[in-house]
């Protein structure tokens, strides 16, 4: 566990995305910087950025995100993933690490827009 983090994006007070990964954690400070310089972002462009920044692997990195309409929506491209429920239903809470049921993250930061 020690390696996860997550790195939420904050607009007006409502949770707009969140990058989640399981390793590269230690980055999130890093990646909440690239995040200020280049928002707003797609989720592939997101996905994209967050691995250019370490944060994340192909078998870990997730980008939650709000469509236009509200709708939430889970981003990833390995394939293994499971259910996406627990990363839609704690959506909103920025500072909740969906890959585990308990919430908790090493590494988490929230940036404000």
């Amino acid at each position: 566990m020690g390696t996860h983090g997550i790195v939420t994006v904050v607009v007006v007070d409502q949770v707009q995305m969140k990058f989640v990964a399981g390793c590269g954690g230690g980055k999130a400070a890093k990646l909440a910087a690239a995040i200020r310089a280049h928002w707003p972002l797609t989720a592939t462009a997101a996905y994209d950025l967050a691995r250019d920044n370490g944060f994340g692997c192909l078998e870990c990195l997730a980008v939650v995100h709000r469509e236009d309409g509200g709708q939430v929506k889970v981003y990833h491209r390995s394939g293994c993933w499971g259910d996406d429920s627990l990363y839609v239903s704690t959506f909103d809470d920025p500072r909740f690490d969906p890959r585990w049921a308990i919430g908790i993250c090493e590494f988490t930061e929230v940036v404000e827009i």
